[in-house]
């Protein structure tokens, strides 16, 4: 039997992983840091924002696993069960940190 998986991942595949492991993570806390510095007092569309990056993080994970023989952050084959764990891990952090954020700016408006 042939092993399905590639030795060595295509450039998609890589980049796939930098944005979920590194360039979305970066960019949530880029705009939470923006949330902090402009105060808003209402919801503003950078809330909307921060939430499809969010979703864009749990997405581009499934795709990577689902489609391009993704790995574990250990160079190991992912399975379903490691994006569940992330998608509820990214999910939870990035609302904590949201709600977190916001009750900061309210305590400082």
């Amino acid at each position: 039997m042939t092993d399905q998986r590639n030795s060595h991942p295509s450039a998609i595949g890589a980049l796939v992983r930098l944005y979920w492991m590194f360039g979305g993570t970066a960019l949530l806390l880029f705009i939470l840091v923006f949330l902090l510095h402009e105060h808003p007092n209402k919801l503003a569309p950078l809330d909307a924002v921060y939430f499809v990056v969010t979703a864009s993080l749990i997405l581009v994970r499934y795709i990577d696993i689902r489609f391009l023989n993704g790995e574990t952050g250990e160079g190991k084959p992912a399975t379903m069960i490691n994006w569940r764990r992330y998608a509820i891990l990214v999910g939870s952090v990035a609302v904590g940190a949201w709600m977190l954020a916001r009750m900061f700016t309210y305590v400082l408006k």
